[in-house]
């Protein structure tokens, strides 16, 4: 009898823990536009909860990458995935930890300014957001086999229901297509 129970409780245990999320500890990230005159630079915050990520933006000036501008993002800890774009825009995708929590993306000008920022339920309507996979901490809204990418004065972001989203490089609107919106552009 009690060998039945364990059987029960193991089976419970391993079914909860499947949808459990791993994450490795925050890095120092990077990104650098696809023309090479902006580099981005991400920190962690080191006193998670009291301070932010901070973002530091280079711009090529002669010879040299000289510091443009630093400023604290949104995220507590860190982004899940940033890019810079030609403009010297930059875009910040989840927190780190919680994907599809908060603010998904933010969008920031080269000075550090919020230009715009989405929570789930701005980018998609209810019926979207209940086919997205949900784990324990995370809302898998977002294609983490192909990372955003910068394309002219576009942002595209394939996410996990099939479609893709378009953010304008210099203002961060955006459009949503069914399908392979931004394959055209890559």
């Amino acid at each position: 009898m009690n060998f039945k129970i364990w059987v029960v409780l193991a089976i419970g245990f391993i079914g909860k823990s499947a949808l459990a999320d791993s994450w490795p500890s925050p890095t120092v990230q990077s990104s650098s536009s696809p023309n090479g005159e902006f580099l981005l630079r991400v920190v962690p915050s080191e006193d998670w909860g009291n301070k932010k990520a901070l973002a530091i933006v280079f711009s090529f000036e002669g010879t040299k990458y000289t510091q443009k501008s630093t400023f604290n993002m949104t995220n507590e800890i860190s982004p899940s995935k940033v890019l810079i774009t030609d403009f010297g825009t930059t875009f910040s995708f989840d927190n780190w930890g919680e994907l599809g929590l908060g603010y998904v993306v933010v969008v920031y000008s080269a000075g550090g300014d919020i230009l715009n920022k989405y929570t789930l339920n701005q980018l998609y309507d209810e019926d979207a957001i209940r086919k997205i996979k949900q784990s324990v901490s995370s809302v898998w809204w977002r294609d983490t086999t192909a990372p955003p990418w910068t394309y002219q004065d576009i942002v595209c972001v394939k996410d996990s229901i099939g479609g893709s989203f378009m953010f304008n490089s210099m203002n961060g609107e955006f459009t949503y297509s069914k399908g392979e919106g931004c394959r055209l552009a890559q």
